[in-house]
């Protein structure tokens, strides 16, 4: 499993905790894979993150469904990693749960400001961890009732009760992703879901949709496609992790 690493080495705790208090500047993120498709995304920690609660640091888990992907989490690899995009997605969680109505209103002028929006993407990195927090981003959504929004996640039995409450709104669409806790509760029949491939070829040949640079995930923001196919690009390490692990070419992902 991945060391997951909260705070950078190079910071104090005290200078944490003061980092993270600050307002972000921004919230919204993009990609070369997004902005082809002229999709923003939303970003808070992987797997686990430290923030300000109570006025005392405290280390939290936001990905509570997370299972065999955390040995492989790009999220928690990389660019991720780096001190300057792990503050920002922690300026990014600490600001929406202590801050909540400044959270919104913030989120909202953003989203309203970009120009040909396609799709906003809730966590690039990170997954809803509680009820309460996806009603916040909730409230959101129903604020821009003409915005589309999506994610993946592996918080299968939160939108369970979810979809029994109807406490989804029509501009939301959710895909079940495997390599969490819950795999065995995703119906590949039924759910929305996205599965890995280790090639186009055999994406293909499983009849998934292809979320790739040319299509901009835009397969993932189309309520009527159920199948979402993305093809490896790893490493040898993580290559070997994902064999290990029995997710390629459509296994449990």
């Amino acid at each position: 499993m991945l060391k997951l690493r909260t705070v950078p080495e190079k910071y104090t705790e005290e200078e944490w905790k003061k980092l993270v208090q600050e307002e972000p500047k921004t919230l919204l993120t993009s990609n070369s894979k997004l902005r082809k498709a002229n999709i923003w995304s939303f970003a808070i920690p992987a797997a686990k993150a430290t923030i300000v609660k109570n006025g005392e640091l405290k280390t939290m888990t936001t990905c509570p469904s997370a299972g065999s992907c955390l040995n492989f989490c790009y999220a928690q690899s990389g660019g991720y990693t780096f001190s300057v995009s792990l503050l920002k997605h922690s300026r990014n969680l600490n600001f929406a749960i202590n801050n909540k109505e400044n959270f919104k209103e913030k989120i909202i002028n953003e989203i309203k400001s970009k120009k040909n929006l396609h799709a906003i993407r809730w966590h690039d990195s990170g997954d809803f961890f509680s009820k309460d927090y996806y009603l916040l981003i909730r409230e959101v959504m129903l604020s821009l009732p003409d915005v589309k929004f999506y994610a993946y996640t592996k918080s299968v039995n939160l939108f369970r009760n979810l979809e029994e409450d109807g406490l989804i709104p029509q501009n939301f669409t959710y895909v079940f992703s495997f390599g969490g806790k819950l795999d065995d509760k995703i119906d590949v029949k039924k759910d929305r879901h996205s599965k890995v491939f280790t090639s186009e070829e055999s994406l293909k040949k499983a009849k998934y949709h292809h979320s790739s640079m040319d299509t901009g995930d835009k397969p993932a923001s189309d309520k009527s496609i159920k199948k979402i196919g993305l093809v490896v690009h790893a490493s040898i390490g993580h290559m070997k992790k994902f064999k290990k692990n029995g997710l390629l070419n459509g296994k449990e992902m």
